[in-house]
């Protein structure tokens, strides 16, 4: 049990003040416009430019690029309010072995953390909002119903736990890693700073949860792990989920979909499509960067629970799973 010092109200205090201070967040694009295609006002592209492909398709791509990854960001942030507050409550009540075997100071500083996460995710959950308005995105707004309290029960309880935890610090890696991206390589300076404290926080997330892995690694049992490993025919859990190493790969068997449903068969650019739209992805810049800064970043958290894994067979074993993927796409476009 956690006993409030002077120091937690003082703390607890801080993070509310803070809180009211990033109201003034929202003034910053208040006036901003959001282009479909590059809603960030990026210098450089997320696709390599190839004429063989349809240039109605390449503007596609973007624009379901950067939709998809929002309402990724907007679902993450807005579920990852009640399931961290759900851990929390786990934490507090001692309701879980994970969190058993650890001294004061260990315990004190996750419930710091988490509590932070919890007030912190929140207030990201209403900027992000705000934002995705002003890319008149649209996104049904979640409601916090009978099955909605369900949906955080069934992903923090005693046997999800460790799976949700992993689950949920990947999308923190893959939101640091693009909002990263984006901050480096925007022109715009209100949308930057807009950004930055996202940015910041998001860091902090990550860095937190993989402190907390560090720390409850020990009560994780082998046949827990298991299922979460990366391999070329293992279970590994984002193999099922979906794939954030390139931006825009998380939905993309929907952007061939589209792809399928505006051309003929009779159009040659149509051959080899994926081939050419996968090589568009992966010589292109950005997408490069976005690859090796998430994988790097969550190699970090992978290996706690997988220490006899290197690096490099971390990526060898991904790359056979990422193509794969790709080869699994069966063209057929339209008569």
């Amino acid at each position: 049990m956690i006993v409030t010092t002077p120091q937690m109200i003082h703390y607890v205090e801080d993070v509310g003040r803070y809180n009211n201070e990033l109201i003034d967040y929202t003034k910053l694009i208040k006036f901003s416009e959001f282009k479909l295609d590059n809603p960030y006002d990026l210098a450089i592209d997320i696709i390599d430019d190839n004429p063989e492909l349809p240039s109605f398709l390449k503007k596609e791509f973007k624009i379901q690029t950067w939709k998809s990854w929002a309402e990724h960001v907007y679902v993450g942030e807005v579920t990852a309010v009640d399931v961290y507050a759900a851990i929390f409550e786990m934490f507090e009540s001692n309701n879980h072995r994970y969190f058993s075997n650890l001294n004061y100071e260990e315990r004190l500083e996750i419930h710091k953390f988490l509590y932070e996460t919890v007030a912190e995710e929140k207030k990201h959950s209403n900027l992000v909002e705000y934002m995705f308005e002003k890319c008149n995105y649209n996104f049904h707004k979640i409601t916090k119903d009978a099955a909605y309290e369900k949906l955080i029960q069934d992903e923090v309880n005693e046997n999800n736990l460790l799976r949700t935890m992993f689950y949920y610090n990947m999308g923190e890696c893959e939101i640091l890693t693009t909002l990263s991206l984006i901050i480096r390589h925007t022109v715009n300076e209100d949308k930057k700073n807009y950004l930055k404290m996202l940015l910041q926080e998001e860091s902090k997330h990550f860095n937190g949860f993989t402190k907390v892995m560090r720390l409850i690694r020990k009560n994780i049992t082998k046949e827990e792990i298991t299922p979460l490993e990366l391999g070329p025919n293992g279970p590994y859990f984002y193999k099922m989920v979906y794939h954030p190493e390139y931006l825009g790969t998380m939905n993309i068997p929907r952007f061939f979909n589209y792809c399928k449903e505006n051309l003929l068969q009779s159009d040659p650019q149509n051959q080899n499509i994926v081939q050419k739209f996968w090589k568009s992805i992966e010589s292109n810049q950005f997408q490069q960067e976005h690859y090796s800064l998430f994988n790097r970043k969550f190699y970090m958290y992978y290996n706690i629970l997988f220490p006899d894994v290197s690096a490099d067979e971390y990526n060898r074993n991904l790359k056979t799973i990422l193509n794969s993927f790709v080869n699994s796409f069966q063209w057929e476009p339209r008569e």
